[in-house]
Order: structure tokens, then sequence, then C-alpha cells
């Protein structure tokens, strides 16, 4: 039995891994990136992470990580009214939305056998989403609708009483009752932001290998 459950969680993360990893192609393709109907949102029941007001700065950050991510897998963004060398065929990334949520969930615990009184986390989740729809352009510059994508990435703070590597090496906590509390980092939207790119990107390369 713990064969096969193990056998499943490495399917899992190899399907969840592959969904990060893009394809180089053979021959350099061509993209427009438009953001003239992009709009953003923000859920929170939190602002221990997220700030409203940086929504410029998230999408700069998406944008520069999309367009160098692009470029690795040898695809070239142009600027509308450009032209390229070849004849190949002409792109076009429509990025729709980003979707920041922040969220908590209330935990208490013992921090140490000895505690008396637990203490109370609000243990933050941030996530990020980022919509966007691919088109390849046709003779006439009309746009044709390739796929539609959707990124979805978080990260938690983690509240574990897991063994530390410290706590192994000094022989600590083997009973597993201390816990720990580990917080993000307070650029977490913008890495999560740059995230939500990278896999925007790796998918783009999937599919017009496909094309190709």
């Amino acid at each position: 039995m713990r064969k096969y459950f193990a056998l499943l969680l490495a399917f899992v993360a190899f399907t969840i891994s592959s969904c990060s990893i893009g394809k180089r192609l053979d021959n350099t393709a061509w993209i427009y990136v438009d953001t003239s109907g992009f709009s953003d949102s923000y859920s929170t029941s939190s602002d221990k992470y997220l700030d409203e007001s940086a929504g410029d700065i998230y999408l700069s950050e998406f944008l520069d990580e999309l367009k160098s991510s692009l470029s690795a897998y040898n695809i070239e963004v142009i600027s509308a009214g450009t032209t390229h060398q070849d004849n190949s065929s002409i792109y076009y990334i429509e990025i729709k939305r980003l979707e920041f949520v922040e969220d908590y969930e209330t935990e208490s615990v013992y921090m140490d056998s000895a505690d008396y009184e637990p203490t109370t986390f609000n243990v933050v989740s941030c996530e990020v989403s980022a919509k966007s729809i691919l088109y390849m352009l046709d003779k006439g510059g009309h746009k044709v609708h390739v796929k539609d994508y959707n990124k979805t990435v978080g990260k938690d703070e983690k509240l574990s009483n897991n063994r530390t590597f410290w706590q192994i090496i000094f022989g600590a906590n083997k009973d597993n009752s201390q816990y720990t509390y580990k917080e993000l980092g307070e650029d977490v939207f913008i890495d999560l932001s740059r995230k939500a790119a990278r896999q925007t990107s790796a998918g783009i390369s999937r599919q017009l290998n496909k094309i190709q």
C-alpha cells in the first residue's frame, strides 16, 4: 500500500512540476505582449504581505519575468508595428488579469511541552493567479485564438513540529513536542508574480512547440 501511495505522490509531483517546465523552440518565434485590457484584483483577510498600492510593481515584475523567460525558450518579444527578418508566424499574448489573495488560518499550539497555555498564530497563505490568452496572427493580421492560460501559484507560512536541521544536529525535539513558526519574505507577492510569469511562459513554449 505504501508503495502505491509513494508512486501516486511521485506522479502528482511530476504532473505539477511539468506545468513549470517549458521547451525551447528549434526555430525562433515572435510574440507581442498586450496589456491594454489588463486588470487586477485583491482579496485579503490579512494585510501582512499584500500591498494593494503596489499593483504597478507586481505587473512590471510579472512582465519582466515573462519576457525574460520567453526569450530563454527562443520566443522573442516584439513591439507593435515592428517586423522581423523571416516569414515565421507571429503570436500575440493578452495579459488579462492578475489576482492577488492573502488569507489566514488561526491555529493554537503548545510551542513547548512545558507550556501551560497555547500560543495562537494567524498562519498566512498567499496566492497569485495570472490569466492570459494566446493568439496566432493570420496573414491578414487578425487574431486566431490558440489557448487560454490560468496559472495559480502560492506560498504559505509554516507552523510545524517537524524537527529542524539544527534540532537534528543537536538531538533536540525528538518527541516532536516543540513547534517552529516560519514567516514568508516581505516580497512574497513579487516572487509569486514572477513565478506565475515563468509558468505562463513555459505553457506558451510547450504550445508553440506543438504548432511548429
